[in-house]
């Protein structure tokens, strides 16, 4: 009925969001995620339900064989400075004349951010039907997730690495078994300043379609 109750409203409705509206939203969203530096962050991170929702996400990760070739270590606020010793400790091994004051620009790494996640890898690599590469694809697909699921949460987020996750004291230290690997951190906090818009490579740089031929450039279809 119109507003006066004497007939139908003819005034134009707005059609009702279906399902499909909501996904391209969704994605639009996504599309704007990019890394964001652990010196551009403040906090709060996510707390301990957020943490729980970010590691289910990681567990969306493609992993044949159910191998599970990835897992996390939330490294707690206590043991931050901790971790930064450990920092200053393979940088003074590797650059035994290092100044004290890169030496604490090395500890100050570690304490960036509100939250630090330790990406640690279990490659089997004699497994028969899953290659190392499909492995570590997993695992880069559950570090996208975290990455991911931490953007859709409100945060900043970035994974780094460096020369020091391949060092064995790092791995001692955080009580790493000898068949894992650390291939990054994860930290997660929330953006004081936005970083300026990334630019992106163009998309038929990455995507190609095949047409049943041999490409000429051995790529492209």
């Amino acid at each position: 009925m119109g507003p006066s109750g004497t007939g139908p409203d003819c005034r134009e409705q707005e059609p009702a969001a279906g399902p499909g509206d909501a996904m391209r939203a969704a994605l639009s969203a996504l599309i704007l995620r990019q890394s964001v530096s652990p010196k551009r962050m403040v906090a709060p991170g996510p707390g301990d339900d957020e943490i729980r929702a970010i590691m289910a996400m990681a567990l969306t990760a493609p992993d044949h064989g159910h191998l599970q070739p990835y897992r996390f270590i939330r490294i707690a606020d206590l043991a931050r400075e901790r971790l930064g010793f450990v920092f200053q400790e393979i940088r003074r091994r590797a650059e035994p004349d290092a100044e004290e004051a890169v030496l604490q620009r090395e500890r100050e790494k570690a304490l960036n951010g509100p939250c630090l996640l330790a990406v640690v890898g279990r490659i089997r690599e004699d497994h028969l039907k899953v290659p190392p590469s499909e492995q570590y694809a997993s695992v880069g697909a559950a570090v996208m997730a975290v990455l991911v699921a931490a953007h859709l949460l409100g945060y900043g987020a970035i994974m780094l690495s460096g020369d020091r996750v391949r060092d064995p004291l790092l791995g001692a230290a955080l009580g790493m078994s000898e068949v894992e690997e650390l291939v990054g951190f994860i930290t997660i906090g929330t953006i004081a300043r936005p970083p300026s818009p990334k630019q992106r490579p163009a998309q038929n740089d990455i995507l190609s379609t095949w047409e049943g031929t041999p490409a000429s450039d051995g790529r492209r279809g």
